[in-house]
């Protein structure tokens, strides 16, 4: 098993709902056997997506660590296969591969699963690019099937890590506009728009009890610094260019870079430059 934060805490996670469904609760907001037995509202307030998907793999017969890894292999396979199929449709094959390779080998993505063992962020992380090829497609061929599909991967990122849906849904608002004013029409994104309403429905019966009760847990207290202050978690030129960095097995190693990658920044650098060329060439 990973020597992770996070893993050994997906495994209970995961226990925990697999117990509550074996009791008949299928979609449980309170985790009976969590805080020494006074139970905890954790379904209530965490995405539980990535839990049932643990106890998925885990009833089809690996056990809890390996379970998590197979999750967690599922994910980095997944973002390849999403982030292949989105920048298929904006820059053909080859460019699609060197996208997929890029995303993921990204050193986050390798932060997030083997030293954070974040199960919940690294599966939100493979549907971000399924969100907006869903979407693309809805909005291109106006389709009620991939309005649907699109629907479908937006409701599960909410429903999988709630902090990354609230990054990424302003952004694909922002796109919606942007293809609206491309086509100068907004009934061009009507059905885009459709597909994100009907996803926040999909999944309202996670975020609408959290949010109507969160005034009952003291989540201002998470922001106390300096873990999670906004101004200590910035990174500076040097740590988002950073190297890898060597390890040794048999030691404590100092938290991997949390950087774009120098290999992504190059291949950036060198597809910046192509374009130029091409522009040039074409005057």
């Amino acid at each position: 098993m990973t020597c992770s934060d996070d893993g050994a805490f997906h495994i209970h996670k995961a226990l925990g709902l697999e117990l509550m469904i074996n009791s008949g609760h299928w979609f449980p907001r309170w985790s009976a056997h969590m805080a020494h037995g006074f139970g905890y509202p954790l379904y209530n307030f965490y995405a539980p997506l990535s839990s049932y998907f643990l106890a998925l793999i885990h009833n089809l017969g690996p056990i809890y660590p390996l379970s998590l890894h197979i999750a967690l292999s599922f994910c980095i396979a997944l973002s390849g296969i999403a982030i292949f199929c989105l920048s298929r449709d904006l820059l053909g094959t080859w460019g699609a591969i060197a996208a997929a390779i890029l995303y993921q080998t990204s050193p986050y993505l390798a932060y997030n699963i083997l030293f954070r063992g974040a199960l919940a962020e690294s599966l939100a992380i493979s549907l971000i690019p399924l969100v907006f090829w869903t979407i693309n497609r809805t909005v291109q061929y106006r389709s009620l099937r991939w309005c649907v599909f699109s629907a479908l991967s937006l409701g599960a990122l909410i429903y999988t890590h709630n902090t990354t849906a609230l990054l990424i849904i302003p952004l694909l608002a922002i796109k919606l506009i942007v293809l609206a004013i491309q086509a100068k029409s907004i009934d061009h994104i009507k059905l885009g728009v459709f597909s994100v309403f009907l996803a926040l429905l999909l999944s309202a019966h996670f975020w609408l009890p959290a949010l109507s009760e969160k005034e009952l847990v003291k989540t201002d207290q998470l922001l106390v610094p300096p873990v999670f202050s906004y101004a200590t978690n910035f990174l500076s030129t040097n740590e988002l260019f950073a190297f890898p960095s060597s390890s040794q097995t048999n030691l404590v190693n100092p938290s991997p870079a949390k950087a774009i990658g120098i290999f992504a920044a190059f291949m950036a650098v060198f597809g910046l430059i192509v374009l130029l060329i091409k522009s040039r060439l074409s005057k």
